[in-house]
């Protein structure tokens, strides 16, 4: 199957207006690849049939779809555990001592990009472990992402044995569930830390995007590098936005933010937290 050049302009500009998603030249094979899941569906044999079906509107759900086949979703349980040690040693400490400049309520964590979970779950794992107890009068824990594929896995709380790989052997037996029978090498979260999350499908830089509530913390990790620099730089100041004062911001290992907010500083690579203006 082959994609022709208006037909990869066409697609790479809808997913840019429906997701901010900057898909480059080097992108055209990867989409072709990944478009045939969605021809299949259709039982379409060509991409220009494919966009013709976009075009004509009588799939309003299609571009959620598209995206969400476009989308890399990678990502295990404590990954780059650099970020959960940091997590532990300093940020809830801190929140424990002083509320993080004396916020008022439990904390609160975003991982606002958490694809099939295990982001939100290591999170939250670590702070039941820390907090030494599970109840959202004590923390809770936001979760959200563009794909709806993705969040229905997540709120399943479901993984195959060889994906769950912890720093903490004794974890496993006491957040996870083992599968039996038809679910024999699989876990699942245990449903009390489950109720600890709370997921919701989200694009981050919807225009009409309100949220009310602020985060000690906020995880968007390996996000902004599908962004173009204006797009990263306009998601940087939602969530400093979103941040109490004092909290921080974590950035995947491979991101910085070349122009940041004023009210943003930058504590250690890929982290960086609020402060007064």
């Amino acid at each position: 199957m082959q994609i022709t050049d208006p037909d990869f302009q066409f697609l790479r500009q809808l997913v840019y207006d429906h997701s901010s998603i900057h898909l480059g030249e080097e992108k055209k094979e990867m989409v072709c690849s990944r478009l045939n899941k969605r021809l299949a569906h259709f039982g379409l044999a060509t991409v220009e049939a494919y966009c013709a079906l976009l075009k004509s509107n009588n799939e309003p759900g299609e571009v959620t779809q598209l995206i969400d086949a476009l989308s890399t979703n990678f990502t295990t349980f404590f990954r780059e555990i650099e970020h959960f040690k940091f997590l532990k040693e300093q940020v809830i400490p801190e929140f424990r001592a002083v509320g993080l400049r004396h916020s008022t309520g439990p904390f609160r964590a975003w991982s606002a990009a958490c694809s099939t979970g295990e982001e939100a779950y290591s999170i939250a794992i670590l702070l039941a472990a820390c907090f030494q107890v599970i109840d959202p009068a004590s923390w809770h824990i936001f979760a959200s992402d563009i794909s709806t594929r993705v969040l229905d896995k997540a709120r399943q709380g479901i993984y195959e044995e060889s994906r769950v790989k912890l720093p903490n052997a004794a974890w496993l037996s006491r957040y996870f569930q083992q599968g039996r029978g038809d679910w024999e090498g699989y876990y699942r979260v245990k449903s009390e830390l489950r109720g600890q999350v709370e997921f919701e499908h989200m694009n981050l830089l919807h225009p009409g995007l309100r949220m009310s509530e602020r985060y000690h913390l906020i995880f968007c990790r390996n996000v902004m590098i599908y962004f173009d620099q204006p797009t990263s730089e306009l998601l940087a100041e939602r969530l400093c936005h979103q941040l109490h004062e004092g909290g921080y911001l974590i950035l995947g290992h491979a991101e910085s933010l070349s122009r940041r907010p004023r009210g943003l500083r930058q504590i250690k690579p890929s982290i960086f937290r609020k402060i007064s203006r």
